[in-house]
């Protein structure tokens, strides 16, 4: 992300879902922790629209995300408020 993004922000009307499977690595839990506070940052606190999970057993894999697709939907494209 360039410092410009940055500096512009993020909408507050878009939506983010943004989840880390614990079994993926402590580097890639700490890059997505960084990626999730990157975008609080850009939306200058507000979380109402960031849904952000992390999987106790979850892993990179096909199967990892079918199991989260539904939500990951329901957060970011149905008319409900993101949680």
């Amino acid at each position: 992300m360039t410092n410009k993004s940055r500096q512009r922000g993020l909408a507050s009307d878009v939506r983010v879902w943004l989840s880390i499977g614990m079994q993926e690595g402590d580097e890639a839990i700490a890059d997505t922790r960084r990626l999730r506070d990157v975008i609080v940052a850009m939306r200058r606190g507000n979380r109402s629209r960031l849904r952000y999970v992390e999987y106790s057993g979850g892993t990179h894999s096909e199967d990892a995300w079918r199991d989260q697709l539904r939500d990951a939907l329901d957060a970011t494209a149905s008319r409900r408020p993101a949680l």
